[in-house]
């Protein structure tokens, strides 16, 4: 792996439930040693991609993503279009619903509007989502590249519930019934207590490059 894609590892690490994150935990998670981990901190800080928390030595991300995050939504206004749309869709059905973006990995949810029952499934932005047992991911392999599709069928598969289909046979047959559909419907593969829908999100060629979704209590 490459320094660029260490780094990268590292930067992904953090989430909305781990903002905060200290030098160990990092080098844990990322299965770097301390010495290579902190290297590459310094070097991130330097460019203002993290910086660290004063009083607990914790790393955070730092302003330099904000500024590139700010740069993008200017050129490509996802959120903002999306926003509307999904806040209908949320007060409509009562339920928790979100738009993911795809990445070379996994989806990344960027956009949420929490569900108003009293139970209901709780989405974070910047949450990753594995392509293959997502209502989400689904409905991007459904409609999206096709070297993204094989890549995923041709790689290990994950299980994460009892309902997680790792079979590559058995994941492209979901995939035509989810083109054939027109949606995605996942009954527990990723959470074994939720269940989604997902449609695709496609550009002006009708090339997917994201879904927007709604998930509920099974």
């Amino acid at each position: 792996m490459g320094t660029v894609s260490k780094a990268m590892t590292l930067l992904e690490t953090f989430s909305v439930a781990n903002a905060e994150i200290g030098l160990t935990d990092l080098a844990r998670a990322t299965a770097f040693d301390k010495a290579t981990t902190l290297r590459l901190l310094r070097s991130l800080a330097g460019h203002g991609m993290v910086e660290q928390v004063a009083g607990n030595k914790r790393y955070r991300l730092g302003p330099a993503i904000l500024r590139l995050a700010r740069i993008r939504e200017a050129n490509f206004p996802l959120v903002e279009v999306a926003r509307p749309a999904l806040e209908n869709l949320s007060r409509q059905t009562g339920e928790s619903c979100h738009v993911t973006e795809a990445s070379a990995e996994c989806m990344t949810s960027v956009l949420v509007a929490d569900g108003t029952k009293a139970i209901r499934v709780i989405l974070t932005e910047g949450q990753r989502l594995p392509f293959h047992c997502t209502a989400s991911g689904l409905a991007y392999l459904a409609f999206g590249p096709s070297a993204v599709r094989e890549r995923v069928l041709n790689q290990p598969l994950k299980r994460l519930t009892p309902n997680t289909v790792v079979r590559a046979g058995e994941l492209r047959k979901l995939i035509e019934a989810t083109r054939a559909r027109g949606y995605a419907i996942n009954n527990g593969a990723y959470d074994a207590e939720t269940v989604s829908v997902a449609a695709p999100v496609c550009d002006a060629k009708g090339v997917a490059f994201g879904s927007v979704s709604l998930a509920a209590p099974a």
